[in-house]
């Protein structure tokens, strides 16, 4: 995901919080049911240029 830094910080923050062990539901594809995951591995934030940053992270799918 890249986005202004504001929004990076926000996700990044969610998914510390969670700390990879707290599921949450997302819809992966619009008009597609929501599945339950949680973060698999680690986080990586990157500053693109500016106030543009990338934030990359792995999610499993949890029942």
């Amino acid at each position: 995901m890249t986005d202004k830094k504001a929004v990076i910080d926000a996700a990044f923050a969610f998914l510390v919080a969670t700390g990879g062990v707290a599921p949450f539901t997302i819809t992966p594809v619009p008009n597609e049911p929501r599945i339950k995951v949680r973060l698999d591995g680690d986080i990586k934030r990157n500053q693109v240029g500016g106030d543009v940053w990338s934030l990359n992270f792995n999610l499993k799918q949890t029942f």
